[in-house]
Order: structure tokens, then C-alpha cells, then sequence
């Protein structure tokens, strides 16, 4: 133990020309997470030393001098890692302690995003307020007419054959396919595709909807991994979540679909929504005023920045199914050390199976 406590020291030695005297005098009395880490990696060391035989090495000094290199490149990788780790843990609990909450995450976007009448988020980003616009309501019908969940009325008609994000929020994602309707320029949302966790859905006009490529049967359940349940009733699908009831009506020709904000509002996750339809649950009750065509004066940026690849794809600027804001160590970043860590393990041993049940 005594060997790995003095490892311990020499590894805070060794980062401080990396992270600076400052920084090393906090380092000189680390926090438990980053003590842990460094913990970890000390023990490894520590084992790695004492399972080297000397004896057996003294035979050939070849096999010495190969052994020895190996050594080397194992503790450069191991302080590397070390340095790193180390570095991430401060970085976030500086970020942490100049915040706690998502207040001055959502004041940043906002004032980016500035001509967008009423965006000031400030009022509704404390984490113990979580029933955000609960019970509010918002739809997209026809060709296509957005009301927001403050009472906004705007239109986007977008582009012919190009799919558009319309709800992102942490874990569930709605995406909307344009297409020509009429011998006009009118477009209408002609597919969906939502994303809940691991479980797609997707729902074309005219046709029956799919749960991951199985299309669901007429007034059945199906209970999805993180609790959600999605039905259809030969017409209508209906998705209930922990933060959204989303019912999407077949017409026919075209989709139309309805969003209402649950009882517990749109901010339990600690995440706020956004997308074409979204953002307007911003919480600040100021409805947002429609200053031309597709969504000006009411939408961040244009119409183009919420263009994605494909019916599930989250790729795009204002991405919220991973949670928080784009940039995991900006100052806009809605992540916490636990929720990147959370991610990094998923990333390295796999996500839980969310498959659907029927109930």
C-alpha cells in the first residue's frame, strides 16, 4: 500500500508541468472521483511491478533490454491515460462549480440564438422545477402548420423528398419526411420515424406502422424498455413517454400529429427539447412571434439546420437525444462527469437492451 501511495504522489508530481502550479494545488488534495482514477491506475502499476521477476531477467540482458522497453511504453501509456483522466475530472468540477445547474447552459444558447423572440429560458431551468410546460400542447398538421406548445402558429414548408428533425430530446427523437403534395408547392409530412432508446418506429402514410421492422398489430401494447408504450389503432399511433403523449393520425396522403407535454413537464431528464417543433416548450410562457416563412422569428437558425440524413439519424446541430447541449466540455454543455462516464461505458461494454414487449 505504502508503494502505491508513493506512485500515487509521483503521478500528481508528474502532471504539473501539464496542468500548472495551480492546478496541481488542487490536484495535492484531489477529490475522491479523481483519487479513484488515480488510484486505479496506481494499483495496476503497482501489480505490473511486483509480478516482474528479477531473476529470471538477469539471464539475458536482450530479453532485459526488450522487457525494459516494454516497461517504458507501459508507463507512458499509463501516465498518459492518467494525465487525461485527471484533466477531465478537474475541467468538469471547475465547470460544475461555476454551475450546478442548466440555467447559464440555456442563457448561452439563447443569447446565440437571440432572434428568436422570446427565448430568455432563464425562469425554468432550475432543476428542482421539472413540471416545465407540463400540459401544454403543440401539432403539426397539413401542409405543414406548426403550433407551438406556447401558441405559436408558423409554417415550414422545407424542401420536397428531405427529412426534418421535429422533436429532439434526451433518449427520443422525431424525425418528419417532406414530401410534394398537390400540383403546387405545397409539402406535407409524408413519414416518421421516432426513436425512443434503443426502439424505432416508423409510420408511413397509407400504411401500418413498424416497431423495429415488425409491424405493429392493431390495438396491441408494446411496452418499450424504458417504460414508454407505443399503440396503434388502425389509424392513429400513440406514444406515451415519461415526458411526451405523441399521437400521429393517418390521413391518407399525409400524417398529422399531435404533442402534449406530460404532467411532470419536459425537463425531469434535466435536458430541454428542441428541434423544428420542440424548442418552443422553452418554458418562459411568451409565445414567439412568426416574422416571415419557414419558422422566422420563431425557429433557431433556418430550416436547413435541422435537415438529417435519415428517419433515425440525430446528426444535426441542435441534437438532444444524447442529452445536454452539442460540445460535452464547453460551457454549454448540459453534460456532468457521471452522465460522460455513463456514456463512455455504454460506448465500451454496450447500452442496456431496451427491446419492445407486448403487453
Amino acid at each position: 500500500m505504502a508503494a502505491v501511495t508513493q506512485t500515487l504522489n509521483n503521478k500528481f508530481n508528474l502532471l504539473s508541468p501539464i496542468l500548472g502550479d495551480n492546478r496541481q494545488n488542487q490536484l495535492a488534495q484531489p477529490s475522491s472521483t479523481n483519487t479513484s482514477f488515480l488510484f486505479l491506475f496506481a494499483l495496476l502499476n503497482e501489480k505490473r511491478t511486483n509480478d516482474v521477476n528479477p531473476e529470471k531477467g538477469a539471464n539475458c540482458s536482450q530479453g532485459t533490454n526488450n522487457k525494459n522497453f516494454l516497461d517504458n511504453i507501459k508507463n507512458l501509456v499509463l501516465l498518459l491515460v492518467t494525465t487525461i483522466l485527471t484533466a477531465l475530472m478537474s475541467l468538469f468540477g471547475r465547470n460544475q462549480n461555476q454551475g450546478n445547474n442548466t440555467t447559464g447552459s440555456r442563457q448561452s444558447e439563447q443569447s446565440d440564438n437571440s432572434h428568436a423572440a422570446g427565448c430568455c429560458c432563464a425562469c425554468c431551468c432550475n432543476e428542482s422545477d421539472t413540471a416545465v410546460d407540463a400540459g401544454k400542447t403543440g401539432s403539426i398538421t397539413g401542409d405543414p402548420h406548426f403550433k407551438g406548445f406556447d401558441g405559436e402558429k408558423y409554417d415550414i414548408q422545407g424542401e420536397p423528398g428531405k427529412i426534418y428533425n421535429l422533436l429532439s430530446d434526451k433518449n427520443i427523437q422525431v424525425n418528419g419526411k417532406f414530401s410534394k403534395y398537390g400540383s403546387g408547392n405545397a409539402t406535407v409530412v409524408s413519414e416518421m420515424g421516432m426513436q425512443i432508446g434503443n426502439n424505432r418506429i416508423k409510420f408511413k402514410a397509407g400504411g401500418t406502422p413498424t416497431l423495429n421492422g415488425q409491424e405493429m398489430e392493431k390495438d396491441k401494447k408494446y411496452r418499450l424498455g424504458d417504460g414508454s408504450i407505443a399503440t396503434y389503432d388502425g389509424k392513429k399511433l400513440s406514444l406515451q413517454t415519461n415526458e411526451y403523449k405523441i399521437d400521429v393520425t393517418n390521413q391518407g396522403g399525409y400524417l398529422n400529429s399531435n404533442f402534449q407535454i406530460g404532467q411532470n413537464g419536459v425537463f425531469t431528464d434535466g435536458v430541454m427539447p428542441h428541434g423544428l417543433l420542440g424548442q418552443t416548450a422553452d418554458g418562459n410562457n411568451r409565445r414567439r412571434t412568426s416574422t416571415g416563412s419557414e419558422g422566422a422569428g420563431v425557429i433557431s437558425g433556418k430550416a436547413g439546420d435541422y435537415e438529417v440524413r435519415g428517419l433515425f439519424d440525430n446528426n444535426f446541430q441542435y441534437n438532444r437525444f444524447q442529452g445536454g447541449r452539442p460540445g460535452w466540455f464547453g460551457q454549454n454543455s448540459n453534460y456532468k462527469p457521471m452522465n460522460f462516464f455513463s456514456l463512455m461505458f455504454g460506448f465500451l461494454f454496450g447500452s442496456p437492451n431496451h427491446n419492445a414487449q407486448e403487453v
